[in-house]
């Protein structure tokens, strides 16, 4: 423990930014379906619970199906765009 230092460290913290960017958007909707009601939708609406409500619920699968898309593409821009951030400062990147 005496001898580990920041710089020792660096290339894990950066492994560990990007992997975590790509999980920023999903969220533990669990929670959120288990107190959803229809008073809730406006103000307890994520993006998880919106796609269960429209894809599953509303039988409207193809509407669901590219909103999970479009958040995977957003995902994938956010690591992309952090990747190319570590990569800069002289971190370890993905890629």
């Amino acid at each position: 423990m005496l001898h580990i230092s920041i710089p020792g460290i660096s290339s894990i913290i950066s492994i560990q930014f990007l992997l975590t960017m790509g999980r920023m958007l999903n969220v533990g909707y669990e929670k959120v379906l288990l107190l959803y009601t229809g008073a809730t939708y406006s103000t307890a609406d994520i993006i998880s619970t919106y796609v269960y409500r429209r894809g599953l619920i509303d039988a409207n699968y193809s509407y669901g199906a590219a909103i999970s898309i479009f958040q995977a593409v957003i995902s994938l821009i956010l690591i992309c765009l952090a990747n190319k951030a570590a990569d800069k400062i002289g971190a370890t990147s993905l890629w």
